[in-house]
Formats: structure tokens, C-alpha cells, sequence
């Protein structure tokens, strides 16, 4: 079982490297259509929505507000994170969706989760919470060893 403390420092590196990289460096004129703007944000202001493990993956899902925008239907940017439990290595490919309902409510349509172009580590969606209350996030996958797993994260807005 890979130590509590190696799974924070990874996920702090991989978050560190979202939010500090293109916030810090001079985007050269190639990669400067692919950094998405919404994550040009703090640390501060990410959330961590919870951790769980589920057949030998860790996930980490984070949650950002996005604000309010007259091109966006989106309120939240939600981002997960898969590891190998044992050793600690990222999962970069594989396909995985999301879907939200509000405790004791419907369920939303899935949307798919796309890895960052220049982070393959991170899975991204933009999601719409306009009420308040209690959301249960339920992310399924099928990871690059093909095995199906579902991940369930609490939040409350």
C-alpha cells in the first residue's frame, strides 16, 4: 500500500503543475491555444472533493468554481487524478466520464472527462452546479488495463 503521505506529495506536484506552470512560465506560441484559462487560477481556490480507492486505482477528484461567463453554461471545473495504489504511478490514459445529481435528486447526462493536453495525469471536465446543496459526483472509468471501476465523491456547494 503506497503511504498516505507520497499520495498527497504526487497530487500536490500534479496540482502544482496545473495551477504554477502556466500562471509562471512564458507560454511559447504552440502551446499558448492549449492552456486552458479557467485553471489559470490559485491553489487556493481548489478544492479537494475526495479521495477513494476502488481495485488497485487511487483517485483524487478537485473541484474549482469558474464563474460566471457569457460563453459558458459551466459553473465548476472538476479534476481527477488516477495513481496505482501500490506503486504510485499515474494513470494517463483511459477513458472516463462524470455524472452529478443533487442528494436525493436526478442524475445528469455523463459528460467525458478529457486528459489535459500537456498533462496526460489529469482528467478535466466543466460541469453546471447552480443550486446550492449536497452533489454526488459519480466518475466512471475503464483504464488503460481495461478493468471498470466507479469512483463516488460527496460536495457540497
Amino acid at each position: 500500500m503506497l503511504f498516505p503521505i507520497v499520495r498527497v506529495t504526487i497530487t500536490l506536484i500534479i496540482l502544482l503543475n496545473i495551477v504554477l506552470v502556466p500562471v509562471c512560465a512564458e507560454p511559447s506560441p504552440a502551446t499558448e491555444s492549449t492552456v486552458a484559462e479557467p485553471l489559470l487560477i490559485g491553489l487556493s481556490s481548489m478544492k479537494l472533493v475526495g479521495e477513494m480507492t476502488t481495485t488497485g486505482v487511487s483517485a483524487s477528484a478537485y473541484i474549482v468554481a469558474i464563474g460566471p461567463n457569457d460563453n459558458l453554461t459551466a459553473t465548476h471545473k472538476v479534476v481527477v487524478t488516477f495513481a496505482n495504489e501500490k506503486s504510485g504511478v499515474p494513470v494517463t490514459k483511459g477513458q472516463v466520464g462524470i455524472k452529478h445529481r443533487k442528494l436525493f435528486g436526478a442524475t445528469s447526462e455523463p459528460v467525458w472527462m478529457k486528459p489535459m493536453p500537456d498533462q496526460p495525469e489529469l482528467f478535466v471536465s466543466e460541469i453546471s452546479l447552480k443550486k446550492r446543496g449536497t452533489y454526488l459526483f459519480i466518475v466512471g472509468s475503464k483504464l488503460d488495463d481495461d478493468k471498470k471501476r466507479q469512483f463516488t465523491f460527496e460536495f457540497y456547494r
